[in-house]
């Protein structure tokens, strides 16, 4: 039945038997399957989700794995496990989406940010498509992340504005100017990292 073969597809991408899943993808009584989209993007997911990357590999070799949105489900996962190797292969196969909002309005690097993902914020912002839509890197200073070297990523990036009011890092005045400011390391240390690079620099100057 349908059911089973989904599940013996699920199970074998999930736990990274790649030889199964070939044997599965190429049997000739297996072929009229693979037209259910949905059976090669679960299996997909949880291949992504496991960061299994030969896997990811040979599923996305199939037609039925076509642009939809369980292809940015997996990177949302793959992203979220931190499994880099899945991320940069899902990018380069240019059928996710790496700009979706997902059920909790965030997107891929947004979640990648928050957790403190340093390689995969960085895999994220090497991808052109960014530049389609920056209003994905708007605030995303905001996401608290994990890690110092995710904020030295975004703060070295042109396209992420440290003013921004979605950063949540330049907080107003009470004359509405935008000015740097020093919070505990332990608070927020995209703040430190901004205000002793300014205040090293005024120094330099005297």
């Amino acid at each position: 039945t349908l059911a089973g073969i989904a599940t013996a597809l699920g199970s074998a991408s999930k736990e990274g038997h790649s030889h199964v899943v070939q044997l599965l993808l190429r049997h000739e009584r297996m072929q009229p399957i693979w037209k259910y989209n949905r059976v090669i993007e679960a299996a997909l997911s949880e291949a992504a989700t496991n960061g299994h990357e030969d896997v990811v590999w040979l599923l996305l070799r199939e037609g039925a794995a076509a642009p939809a949105a369980q292809n940015s489900v997996a990177l949302l996962k793959a992203s979220a496990a931190g499994h880099g190797e899945v991320v940069q292969l899902l990018l380069q196969n240019g059928r996710a989406n790496p700009t979706a909002v997902y059920a909790d309005n965030a997107t891929a690097i947004q979640t990648a940010v928050r957790l403190g993902l340093t390689r995969v914020v960085q895999l994220f912002l090497k991808d052109n498509r960014l530049n389609e839509d920056q209003s994905v890197l708007t605030g995303l200073l905001a996401a608290w992340p994990g890690s110092e070297g995710v904020i030295k990523l975004l703060l070295e990036d042109n396209r992420v504005d440290p003013t921004n009011k979605g950063s949540s890092i330049l907080p107003e005045t009470e004359e509405g100017s935008l000015m740097p400011y020093q919070k505990p390391m332990g608070t927020n240390l995209a703040a430190h990292i901004i205000f002793s690079a300014s205040f090293n620099g005024f120094a330099e100057s005297l």
